[in-house]
């Protein structure tokens, strides 16, 4: 693991993604790193994003995607999964061209929220160079926090996802987003279009001995040696990819059923 010190002509040339890989690291922030599975492994929103530096427009997209002032987690506008979950988190990032309308947004908690934004403001400082750039995001050790959307092999909503409807209007996240086209059991379940099966998710072992499991739902392309970059104590550091996890290397929930069921058998006997 090295300390990203210099911004490179290429910073992501190495390994096999032509974009930057951010790695999260969920157990920071496991509210937000939640929100951001839910909408890749179930609304299936971009997992490519594009930073066009300090353009102004955070702000904007922000609101456009529901996370207004005062924040709806606080005004009963959105239930909010304890007491301490009132800030609104919404994916796509507010800071990136993909933000804006049709977000999914999701109370956590606010130290939550900020560690996640500084962290990504490092990123793009560090790696980005404050310019334009598109990066993919990563789930870094998702079975060290509370984010069962990264792991759970379910995806329904559970009651926390929303989308932003304008005029001050939120409703649970649907599976086509047209609450007059779903009924009310409906509205919490996954597209079968879009939810992507924690078995298919491939998780990857990193040389600091960290694990990031990848947003791509790509199951081919090679990712030895890929840097994935990651921000420990306010520093951007890369990472490189030792191999990938397969089978009983995986963490339980990310396992083939067939090796869950067969590991119950066992236990049972």
């Amino acid at each position: 693991m090295r300390a990203f010190t210099l911004i490179a002509l290429v910073p992501f040339a190495l390994g096999i993604s032509p974009h930057p890989m951010l790695n999260l690291d969920c157990t920071e922030y496991p509210g937000p790193c939640n929100n951001n599975c839910y909408a890749a492994y179930v609304a299936n929103k971009p997992l490519i994003l594009t930073y066009n530096g300090p353009d102004g427009k955070s702000g904007g997209r922000r609101s456009a995607a529901g996370c207004v002032s005062p924040s709806p987690c606080r005004n009963d506008k959105m239930k909010k999964p304890t007491q301490y979950d009132d800030t609104c988190d919404e994916y796509p990032y507010a800071s990136v061209e993909e933000g804006g309308p049709d977000a999914i947004i999701r109370c956590t908690r606010g130290h939550e929220n900020s560690k996640e934004g500084r962290d990504l403001s490092s990123f793009f400082r560090s790696t980005c160079g404050n310019k334009r750039c598109t990066f993919r995001v990563n789930f870094g050790n998702p079975g060290g926090g509370n984010t069962p959307y990264c792991l759970n092999g379910g995806g329904a909503n559970d009651g926390y996802q929303y989308s932003y409807k304008g005029r001050g209007k939120y409703e649970l996240a649907s599976r086509d987003f047209d609450s007059t086209e779903d009924s009310e059991l409906a509205l919490h379940e996954p597209d079968p279009a879009d939810f992507f099966e924690p078995h298919l998710r491939r998780e990857f072992l990193l040389e600091d001995g960290s694990r990031t499991v990848l947003s791509s739902r790509d199951q081919t392309a090679s990712y030895d040696d890929t840097v994935f970059y990651s921000v420990r104590n306010g520093t951007v550091v890369e990472t490189r990819a030792v191999k990938e996890l397969l089978g009983e290397e995986k963490s339980p929930e990310l396992q083939h059923p067939s090796l869950r069921r067969k590991r119950e058998l066992q236990f049972a006997s």
